[in-house]
């Protein structure tokens, strides 16, 4: 059973080149934020640029538990330790965890660790894939 939903933050949760022209996912953010009385959610990025302007910091608040910056961790997202650690600070397994990002080689290191995962590429192919894998999430309709 998937207890924590772990975000990519650049591609994912955020597009655009850098600050002055960044957007957010919204559709994506409000099915976050609807998940958050049943599922533990996080970030995991390598945009530690964008993630200390505390515009976008205070933007993410309400909708994530927690934000990890791999620059911070012994790990890159390439490595399947990562989602061990991550795994450990919520106190489950990495088989409970649903990681999306939208890099191929993230995804395959987090199938190692032992994670469920999705490629993204739009909210519609995630929102379908989250629906079939996690029975009990919550849409807004």
């Amino acid at each position: 059973m998937i207890k924590l939903l772990l975000f990519d933050f650049f591609g994912v949760i955020l597009f655009g080149g850098n600050i002055s022209n960044m957007i957010f996912n919204q559709e994506l953010l409000q099915f976050v934020k609807v998940q958050k009385n049943n599922y533990k959610t996080a970030i995991l990025t390598n945009s530690d640029k964008l993630m200390s302007n505390k515009l976008v910091s205070a933007k993410l608040q309400p909708y994530f538990d927690q934000i990890f910056l791999a620059k911070d961790l012994e790990w890159s997202k390439q490595d399947p330790e990562i989602y061990k650690y991550i795994a450990a600070q919520f106190k489950i397994e990495p088989q409970k965890i649903f990681f999306v990002d939208d890099q191929e080689w993230n995804i395959e290191a987090a199938k190692k660790a032992g994670c469920e995962t999705h490629l993204f590429t739009n909210n519609q192919e995630l929102l379908a894939k989250l629906k079939t894998n996690i029975p009990n999430l919550k849409f807004i309709t």
